[in-house]
């Protein structure tokens, strides 16, 4: 079984707009899909949102306290993982996804799954021109981005599980921190791990107000040119 997390938040307006492309998600049916439910002023919103969103296979979660950006994606791993995952997706309730994202993660499960160099799967290279004559091309790197991403369940428990950055304790004062800092800047470096990536992205991030990080001014380098919400039926090739 392979599963897809969603941190939701208080944006119910955002979650809306990405239920409604992973809704044209082709494969979505295949997934089992959880949602992880922040004690927000807008928690019934929220759920009248994902109570909407037609799927056979969803399973809604509610956190007794706040989580935050740190903890609550680890927790929604964590139950992933411990009901019976093999992979698990990391979704947001602020990115937009293209509608072949899950033909692009299966395509990566089958020819990965046994190659202990490969970390995670991103979604998002934050390649900032379309290449048309790349559309299925798929790379790998020793670096990290969080805008939609997944990972087995032996990475999970052997290497990303215990270094999660909990904190922003793994911060040294030059260098950002976080769990998606961590990864990227120590973690895969200091192991020799990588991650694959579409060259085109499979995901945007839409998420411009009342985030905890992205700012206004911010947000414009979070967003991604290369991404496009329909993509033809077509199979994916490595470098």
């Amino acid at each position: 079984m392979n599963s897809v997390i969603f941190t939701v938040c208080q944006r119910p307006y955002y979650l809306r707009e990405s239920l409604e492309h992973w809704s044209k998600v082709r494969g979505i049916n295949d997934w089992r899909l959880i949602f992880m439910i922040e004690p927000t002023r807008v928690v019934n919103e929220q759920v009248k949102v994902i109570d909407d969103f037609s799927h056979s296979n969803k399973q809604l979660i509610f956190n007794k306290e706040r989580l935050g950006v740190l903890g609550n994606p680890w927790h929604g791993f964590e139950k992933s993982f411990n009901s019976g995952s093999h992979f698990t997706v990391l979704a947001e309730e602020d990115i937009l996804v293209s509608e072949d994202v899950l033909e692009y993660f299966t395509f990566c499960i089958k020819e990965k799954t046994s190659d202990p160099e490969i970390l995670t799967v991103c979604s998002n290279l934050r390649q900032k021109e379309f290449e048309e004559d790349r559309e299925h091309e798929i790379l790998s790197d020793i670096r990290f981005d969080p805008l939609i991403w997944g990972t087995w369940k032996d990475r999970w428990d052997n290497v990303i599980r215990d270094s999660w950055d909990h904190d922003y304790s793994t911060g040294d004062g030059n260098q950002g921190a976080g769990w998606d800092w961590n990864l990227n800047t120590r973690i895969m470096p200091s192991k020799g791990l990588k991650s694959l990536f579409p060259v085109n992205a499979r995901s945007q991030h839409i998420g411009r107000l009342e985030g905890t990080h992205c700012t206004p001014n911010y947000y414009e380098e979070t967003t991604s040119p290369s991404f496009r919400m329909g993509r033809e039926k077509d199979q994916f090739y490595f470098s």
